[in-house]
């Protein structure tokens, strides 16, 4: 539920309203290396697509790197991007005990940004 992953009263952006009580997506693993890959693919008609994500040490902390593949419409790019910037900021909060920041609008100025690239 989008509208409970921070403690800010938000209203959704019409074009998420879709969105708001999350996503239910069913999902295919493609690669496992526990704890430091997980790869995995939504679309099992295109192969190639697909999220990894990468666990790395770092001194005493852990970088985490996403790679989405095979996105070539520079609108998903964008959007993509922004979603993922987006609940990563909201993971990063929680681990590092702050309050995370407003979900929708910190989606919206995100995407603003990535559209703009």
């Amino acid at each position: 539920d989008h509208n409970s992953l921070t403690p800010h009263e938000e209203s959704i952006p019409e074009r998420h309203k879709d969105k708001a009580g999350g996503v239910d997506v069913t999902v295919y693993l493609t690669a496992v290396d526990a704890p430091h890959l997980l790869g995995w693919n939504d679309d099992p008609a295109n192969p190639e697509s697909g999220e990894i994500f990468e666990l790395a040490e770092s001194g005493d902390r852990v970088i985490l790197r996403l790679t989405s593949r095979n996105l070539t419409d520079p609108a998903v790019m964008a959007e993509t991007a922004a979603a993922w910037h987006t609940h990563f900021g909201v993971l990063a909060a929680a681990l590092e005990g702050r309050t995370p920041p407003p979900f929708w609008s910190t989606l919206e100025r995100m995407h603003g940004e990535y559209i703009g690239r």
